[in-house]
């Protein structure tokens, strides 16, 4: 992390800043730097730098609790589907809490202007490209941001499939689909099918867990 940039004082939407607090840590070790802010209303939040800067948080909380209330009248969509995914899409990567923002805020990704505080905006987009229940939202350019030219709807299937095929940050061969066991000292080879791991079990070269991948994915993914 680099030197960061003193917003002592500063305001961004309903925030003023107060002081610096201590650094987000992510699950990987980075750091970011955080700071204490006063909203408008009173109460005081933590907030990454970087959310301010990019003006992702504007105040406590308030403020969006304002524009979801208003919002609610206007497409009573609350509770649905698609209103979840959109949820879902802009807590990645707007809440360090959320348990995938390493892997989407934590980055970088962030959902568009024209999506992030207006969900019927969101939900044209998503009717016009083929949106039902059945699917869900993906980006064409996994290192490009939530907006209408990089996304899509698909499978939850072909959803498991793309995570699958490449290897996590945890992965131990460099493989998708096959990591060494320290406790039993072999390969174990697994595959992802209908959002369940499969277990294709444990073998003593590399070489073989491989083969059961590729068998596997000819087997449940052709």
């Amino acid at each position: 992390m680099g030197k960061a940039i003193d917003l002592t004082g500063q305001k961004f939407g309903r925030l003023t800043v107060l002081k610096r607090a201590e650094n987000y840590i992510s699950p990987n070790g980075g750091k970011s730097a955080q700071w204490l802010c006063k909203c408008e209303c009173g109460k005081e939040v933590v907030v990454l730098g970087k959310n301010l800067r990019k003006g992702l948080t504007q105040s406590c909380g308030c403020l969006h609790k304002e524009r979801t209330s208003k919002i609610n009248v206007v497409h009573k969509a609350t509770g649905t589907r698609l209103h979840n995914e959109w949820r879902a899409m802009k807590a990645r990567c707007n809440i360090p809490s959320c348990s995938n923002y390493e892997y989407y805020g934590g980055r970088g990704i962030k959902v568009c202007d024209e999506w992030i505080n207006d969900f019927e905006a969101f939900k044209q987009w998503a009717i016009k490209n083929g949106y039902a229940d059945k699917l869900t939202i993906d980006r064409i350019d996994v290192n490009g941001d939530y907006c209408p030219e990089n996304c899509r709807w698909i499978s939850f299937q072909e959803n498991c499939w793309n995570r699958d095929k490449k290897p996590r940050k945890t992965n131990t061969s460099g493989y998708p689909g096959v990591m060494w066991r320290k406790d039993s000292e072999k390969w174990r080879a697994y595959i992802t099918v209908d959002k369940k791991r499969i277990n294709l079990g444990t073998y003593d070269r590399i070489e073989e867990a491989l083969e059961a991948r590729k068998t596997a994915e000819e087997k449940y993914w052709k």
